[in-house]
């Protein structure tokens, strides 16, 4: 529950959790919350100081830079392997892109982010490591996070056309082989949605530091 609340932005980033009243809250016991922090802080998503309390995770525009680093450098390894793929080896991905479709004809906000992630995933699962699997979702909570910041600031859940288009073009190609096409639509996919990430984000950190000013 409370991961699902800072996913959906109805716990802000930077706000203190309250050990005693969310526990009351939400109906569990303060060392059942205290375990829940401590997943929620190997996510990323929590930030826990000794004498401080626990804080949802703030992204910087560092660690959006990071974030896109990590996607570039195992979704374009993945893409030279998905373009030499056989059709039935890329199951999975199309039946990701058929929730994608899904989700954005409902306008299912939350539906949608899981799904595009979903497709990303599928995509880094086709380099058949179970390593750069695992490691790639050691850092997808982080990447949900930043999916949900972007959608949220851009409301893209409203009008979801282009999103799809995207994926859509972007899974054609691959089932066609087209390495040299592909790769520029990678790329570019992923810079725009890194733009966007650090534009909101800066713009925040902006704001954060003009109320800092204004107190000071």
């Amino acid at each position: 529950m409370l991961r699902k609340r800072i996913l959906t932005g109805a716990i802000r980033p930077g706000s203190p959790l309250r050990e005693v009243a969310l526990a009351r809250e939400l109906g569990i016991s303060r060392n059942t919350f205290r375990e829940a922090i401590q997943a929620l802080v190997f996510d990323g998503l929590v930030r826990h100081a000794p004498n401080r309390g626990a804080t949802v995770a703030r992204l910087g525009v560092d660690d959006a830079h990071d974030i896109y680093t990590v996607r570039r450098t195992l979704e374009l390894a993945a893409l030279e392997r998905a373009v030499a793929s056989r059709p039935a080896d890329l199951r999975p991905l199309g039946d990701a892109l058929g929730e994608l479709e899904r989700a954005a004809a409902d306008h299912d906000w939350e539906r949608l982010v899981e799904a595009d992630l979903c497709f990303h995933r599928r995509l880094v699962d086709v380099l058949g490591s179970a390593r750069l699997s695992g490691f790639f979702r050691t850092v997808e909570t982080q990447i949900r996070l930043a999916f949900s910041i972007v959608a949220y600031a851009d409301r893209e859940y409203e009008h979801p056309a282009p999103l799809i288009e995207e994926h859509r073009d972007l899974f054609d190609v691959i089932l066609r082989g087209q390495l040299d096409v592909a790769r520029p639509m990678l790329i570019e996919h992923l810079a725009k949605y890194e733009r966007r990430l650090v534009a909101v984000l800066a713009d925040h950190e902006g704001r954060q530091a003009a109320e800092a000013s204004d107190a000071g």
